[in-house]
């Protein structure tokens, strides 16, 4: 979440301005990172826990997972990438119309 923050603030000093590709990016990815500490009651009976203990995957994905969803938030800022925003409405809508 503070990886992403900075990125939409790095954003706002470079360009002078925010884009809206980066906001709905970020959004997203904190939206999911606030989800899954909400339902972090359901972890323990994940697969990871309750087949697989403390295996490589397990210690890999809390390792690398701080840093993947950034990937996507970190490009748009890198590559200046542009979505109508007719699209952006689309898919802020589609992700509230499924996550509910």
């Amino acid at each position: 979440m503070v990886v992403n923050a900075a990125l939409v603030l790095k954003s706002v000093e470079q360009n002078h301005g925010y884009s809206p590709t980066l906001l709905l990016a970020a959004g997203l990815q904190i939206w999911y990172a606030l989800d899954s500490l909400w339902f972090e009651d359901s972890f323990l009976a994940s697969f990871g826990i309750m087949y697989e203990g403390t295996g490589h995957m397990l210690a890999l994905g809390y390792h690398m997972y701080p840093f993947i969803p950034t990937f996507i938030t970190r490009s748009v800022l890198v590559y200046r990438f542009v979505v109508p925003t007719c699209y952006l409405i689309r898919i802020f809508i589609s992700h509230i119309l499924l996550s509910s």
